[in-house]
């Protein structure tokens, strides 16, 4: 069984890749059948890569481990899907191993996606205010806010497949519920409240408002 996964994830699965490859007598990673990086891990092993009717790329990784995720937005645009359980789904700091830290760096990152299989997708990932000090490992409730800069600790990203605009973090801002993170796993729930962030720039008339709820169970990859 295969997941499609967004551009987000795949630039994750990429990085772990390569991380993995550095391990490898030759330094090299080897290249699969579709021309995207694979190393020895079994996880990154079956990887299909196709077009949609516009021509967008359509990347999916094969399911390998028990994760699970789950999205529902309701609003003005409304969809519903399931995902999880493949090598894109997250990259934590806490969890990556001295080659992969070494390849990315010391920033502190928290990053996880949930892929439909449409082309809709979720990322929710730490903000400049994120660091090991403000995002312990641990359960936690954290307020979500928009945006990369400021104080704030957490951001999302989402795309919508029937959607041509951007969506933001509302003012309000939404919350992340973490009930489980530690050396195994992490879990937990999300609210997001967005809105059109292209209507005001563009003139164009504006899609609205939406509201994103899910859920997401996701094991440390590496162990």
């Amino acid at each position: 069984m295969n997941r499609v996964v967004s551009g987000a994830a795949v630039l994750v699965a990429l990085l772990l890749v390569g991380a993995c490859s550095d391990d490898d007598d030759d330094g090299a990673a080897p290249v699969g059948s579709e021309g995207v990086a694979s190393s020895d891990a079994e996880a990154v092993t079956d990887v299909t890569a196709t077009e949609d009717a516009d021509g967008e790329p359509i990347v999916s990784f094969e399911v390998t481990n028990d994760g699970s995720c789950s999205v529902t937005v309701t609003g003005d645009k409304e969809v519903s899907y399931e995902g999880g359980g493949t090598v894109a789904d997250v990259l934590m700091s806490y969890w990556l191993t001295d080659a992969e830290t070494e390849l990315l760096g010391d920033d502190f990152t928290f990053l996880f996606n949930c892929s439909g299989p449409s082309g809709d997708s979720l990322s929710i990932f730490n903000s400049v205010g994120g660091t090991a000090e403000t995002i312990p490992q641990a359960p936690g409730a954290y307020p979500l806010t928009g945006g990369l800069a400021g104080d704030g600790l957490f951001s999302a990203l989402v795309t919508i497949a029937d959607s041509e605009t951007n969506w933001g973090v509302t003012d309000e801002g939404g919350t992340i519920d973490i009930t489980r993170f530690d050396d195994e796993r992490i879990t937990g729930t999300f609210t997001i409240p967005m809105e059109d962030t292209l209507a005001e720039l563009s003139g164009a008339e504006s899609e609205g408002e939406i509201l994103v709820e899910g859920a997401f169970d996701f094991p440390n990859p590496n162990a």
